[in-house]
């Protein structure tokens, strides 16, 4: 499936969402949500800390902005509690802050842990927030890695939200569909984003299938290229004579040659 214009990418995405060892499944469209719906967390959550940077007339958006965010109770920012504090990223923790986020329970603590090595990738996170914010507002780096932090949380969340929404149907299925994830969005308050996220869905969709029927198969490439010279060793051939060598000539390939002019198409 197509990416479109998406920022982040799936892969990276699929891989936070499988930190959740009981999700055994997921379908590329689910992912592919996820990770736009990632996207749009980002771009709201840096244009908040946008708003705080505004009110006391600054152009650099600063970690403690983002801070200020999540300690707003209304900003539906708190889930990042125990991830954008006081304490900047990079910094020891104290005892007692290990001993808290030990102890955490909420389902962004759960289902982030193991992820310290996996967080979305700084550039394509930075790209993110230079398209949500206005121009000549730059962001200092500490600012940067709690996007990155907080983005990364939000995908881990999304995915526990949904995932468990899913089992409450008890279907015993370990598998994380499309509609369990657009439930998750409304879950956690975001249902204004669906339709952004269908369209965007329906025209990847769009986009794959059109690739798909563009691109010419294994046996075609083949021939396209071998055509001209069967034609000059042969030239009192007939077309279909040329064809049916060029056929013979596909058939007497190992998988391996085969394999080569199919991995081009896809």
């Amino acid at each position: 499936m197509a990416d479109g214009e998406l920022r982040l990418p799936r892969a990276r995405v699929k891989r936070i969402m499988k930190a959740d060892d009981d999700l055994k499944q997921i379908k590329p469209e689910t992912v592919l949500v996820v990770a736009k719906a990632a996207e749009l967390f980002v771009s709201k959550f840096a244009n908040a800390g946008h708003a705080k940077t505004q009110a006391q007339k600054r152009k650099i958006l600063t970690y403690p902005d983002l801070v200020k965010c999540v300690s707003d109770e209304s900003g539906g920012f708190d889930f990042l509690t125990d991830f954008i504090t006081a304490r900047r990223p990079g910094s020891e923790e104290s005892e007692p802050e290990r001993k808290k986020h030990k102890a955490a329970g909420s389902s962004a603590s759960a289902a982030s842990a193991g992820l310290d090595d996996i967080w979305l990738p700084a550039t394509c996170v930075k790209r993110v927030v230079k398209d949500a914010l206005p121009d000549k507002i730059t962001c200092e780096q500490d600012a940067h890695k709690g996007l990155v932090r907080a983005g990364t949380i939000f995908v881990s969340y999304l995915t526990a939200c949904a995932f468990e929404l899913s089992q409450r149907k008890k279907t015993g299925r370990n598998m994380l569909t499309l509609d369990d994830v657009y439930k998750g969005i409304d879950e956690i308050g975001e249902s204004g984003w669906r339709p952004e996220l269908q369209t965007f869905v329906l025209q990847a969709e769009k986009t794959a299938a059109e690739t798909k029927k563009a691109a010419p198969s294994g046996f075609i490439k083949f021939t396209l290229e071998r055509r001209e010279k069967v034609k000059e060793g042969n030239p009192q051939s007939s077309l279909g004579d040329i064809a049916k060598t060029l056929g013979k000539m596909w058939h007497d390939l190992t998988d391996e040659q085969k394999a080569e002019y199919k991995a081009v198409k896809e």
